[in-house]
């Protein structure tokens, strides 16, 4: 079911963006970096976690840039190559990348079509019902494969300047967000389990299924929070009523699967108006 509010973005253009004036501004990367910093604190993407990391990201070992450029092949090899990069430093949990030059839904469109060109993610698109949107769901290998044999895959969640975004992706800058280490590794070097764990009918509770293993921003390990079970099922649970606070929905921490925003699932990177394959 889709709510009221987000039907209404099909018919009536919000001409009023919350962040209008940066889309107009040359903003450094330093200012960039800092701006979106600053939305993550605010806790607005409704996540306890990402505010503890935008807190002091070095010590979580979240690697936050800003590469400016139009969307471009070019700009897509440079993402790629970080994403690369970053999977193979063992200092690196999380990575961040702020792209403020992306910034409409032309630009959007352009960035998943050339993506699907020069890299080799895995780009999944799917129609919202009686809407002209469309979400895009990219994920890239990681590099492990798993113990029945399949790919581990990590999601890439997405936020922007974007009023037909879920207000929980709608930052200041564009920005793509991904984890770039494997459940198994956290589990292995930390004992970290997956926080799915505290929803207990999460399909990702079976390890036979292909969806258990994928790796998402929401295992990573951070030192005296994660380790600490109450703690970690405490910031699991205000995460998960915060959110559902933020989309209007029912506080209802079980209810995840029965979201009726699609927008803001945690496979989401973009949402597109008048996409065509």
């Amino acid at each position: 079911m889709i709510g009221k509010d987000f039907l209404a973005l099909t018919t009536t253009p919000n001409t009023n963006l919350q962040y209008n004036i940066i889309k107009d501004s040359m903003p450094t990367c330093e200012e960039v970096l800092r701006v979106q910093s600053e939305w993550h604190k605010s806790a607005k993407q409704g996540c306890y976690y990402a505010v503890l990391m935008s807190s002091n990201p070095e010590q979580f070992d979240w690697k936050r840039i800003c590469i400016k450029g139009i969307v471009s092949e070019e700009l897509l090899n440079k993402i790629n190559s970080e994403i690369v990069a970053s999977m193979k430093d063992n200092n690196i949990q999380a990575l961040s990348i702020i792209l403020p030059d992306v910034l409409s839904n032309k630009d959007l469109t352009k960035f998943v079509d050339i993506a699907k060109k020069v890299t080799k993610w895995k780009i999944l698109s799917k129609k919202i019902a009686l809407t002209n949107f469309t979400l895009i769901k990219i994920n890239v290998n990681i590099g492990k494969t798993t113990e029945i044999g399949t790919e581990v895959v990590a999601w890439i969640l997405g936020f922007g300047n974007f009023d037909f975004f879920a207000k929980t992706r709608q930052s200041p800058y564009t920005e793509i967000a991904m984890t770039v280490k494997s459940k198994q590794y956290f589990k292995s070097k930390y004992n970290k389990h997956s926080v799915y764990q505290y929803t207990p009918k999460s399909q990702h509770r079976d390890k036979k299924m292909e969806s258990a293993h994928d790796a998402h921003l929401a295992d990573i390990h951070l030192s005296g929070r994660t380790d600490d079970v109450k703690m970690d099922k405490k910031l699991w649970e205000n995460t998960q009523k915060h959110k559902r606070i933020i989309l209007n929905l029912p506080l209802d921490i079980d209810a995840e699967d029965k979201s009726d925003d699609p927008r803001s699932k945690a496979k989401v990177t973009f949402v597109i108006k008048d996409y065509e394959e």
